[in-house]
């Protein structure tokens, strides 16, 4: 007999605040009024204020969908996540900046991703002598993702530099 999870019974999936770092001027700078999309996705401000903060990420992933919308700038997760710095993920970003390779950069954040975001993998898979990055939101309540991956892989590509 096959188990029925509700997902109104999931806790909600959660991202450190510390991926928002710069959020506000990143919208100001894309004419966005930050209010009314902070507002419209129910994050407050002062929400991201101390980057060890947990935010709901369904509501940090429509921050950038909704940013987009309102801003008129279909990249403006990319936008962001290009000119994030490892530094500013926080622990997670630092443990990979402080590695001696690229390959171990990527795997101290794929063991220690968990503790930045939950019902997300993020990881390396190894296929011949090639490696390819995996990232996936678990969360089947977290239907807009566009602006969230393009983010991350502007993330992902400043970790790439900074090794």
């Amino acid at each position: 007999m096959r188990q029925h999870v509700n997902d109104n019974l999931l806790a909600p999936s959660k991202v450190l605040a510390s991926a928002a770092c710069g959020v506000v001027q990143h919208i100001e700078n894309n004419k966005g009024d930050v209010d009314k999309i902070f507002g419209q996705v129910g994050i407050r401000q002062n929400d991201i204020d101390n980057p060890i903060n947990e935010l709901n990420l369904m509501q940090y992933c429509n921050l950038f969908e909704v940013a987009a919308t309102a801003t008129g700038n279909d990249n403006i997760g990319l936008e962001f996540g290009r000119t994030f710095t490892p530094q500013q993920l926080g622990p997670i970003g630092y443990a990979a900046i402080s590695s001696p390779t690229l390959s171990a950069a990527l795997r101290n954040m794929e063991k220690y991703f968990a503790a930045h975001q939950g019902q997300t993998s993020f990881g390396l898979i190894q296929d011949s002598e090639m490696l390819w990055l995996s990232y996936r939101i678990y969360d089947p309540r977290i239907l807009n993702r566009r602006q969230d991956a393009e983010l991350s892989l502007g993330m992902f590509c400043n970790i790439f530099k900074a090794a």
